[in-house]
């Protein structure tokens, strides 16, 4: 994708924000509009239309058309990933509340629960938070 500009869609008989999207390498532009839902975008709208001479793709990737409108409306924010000093922290805030550690932190930084796992991962490694007493144990390892 390598162009992007905001535009407006007629929607329903209103016009709406959109975000056309250029991408060369596919031989077509994109009008997309998304919205949020639970904090996570929603395609909503999408027309294609090829370049002059070339087909439209067989597949639309409307999963990146997604995520490259909203970044470009400024609905979702570019994602940091926190040090594991900051997971183990809100580790350890979940787990005196007798909370989902794993939830908690997939929550707190608006990530999904396999992100997590990852992150938390990484924390225990460097030994800043004690082993899980859930799921299976890691290769190698034992409970």
């Amino acid at each position: 994708m390598q162009e992007t500009r905001t535009t407006r869609a007629e929607l329903d008989g209103e016009q709406v924000e959109a975000v056309q999207i250029t991408d060369p390498d596919a031989g077509c532009t994109y009008v997309v509009v998304v919205e949020m839902e639970n904090g996570v975008p929603h395609l909503r709208y999408m027309t294609v239309r090829p370049d002059r001479g070339a087909q439209p793709p067989a597949q639309f990737p409307w999963k990146i058309l997604t995520v490259v409108a909203a970044k470009h409306l400024g609905l979702v924010r570019e994602r940091q990933t926190p040090e594991p000093e900051e997971v183990a922290q809100i580790a350890r805030e979940a787990a005196n509340q007798g909370r989902s550690v794993r939830q908690h932190v997939a929550r707190t930084f608006e990530v999904s629960v396999h992100t997590a796992d990852t992150w938390l991962r990484k924390a225990r490694d460097r030994g800043l938070i004690g082993k899980s007493n859930a799921g299976r144990p890691r290769k190698g390892e034992s409970k």
